[in-house]
């Protein structure tokens, strides 16, 4: 069980890394772009910051910052 949760671990680091390569030619981060993608495919007509939250799994002041970026 503990070799695959170290592969599970480096599998998450390389898409995150390949993700955030992505993004940057946009100036953004992986996780900005993930929540700006987010919010354009929201089912409600709102998005507030609790279903960012949620969804991200981040601290409120996490989503503070990422928001006013």
């Amino acid at each position: 069980m503990e070799l695959i949760g170290r592969l599970l671990k480096m599998a998450t680091n390389s898409l995150n890394q390949e993700f955030n390569r992505f993004a940057q030619q946009y100036d953004l981060t992986g996780t900005q772009m993930s929540v700006i993608d987010f919010m354009a495919n929201c089912e409600s007509q709102e998005c507030d910051q609790h279903m960012l939250e949620r969804e991200f799994n981040i601290k409120r002041s996490t989503t503070t910052v990422i928001i006013q970026r």
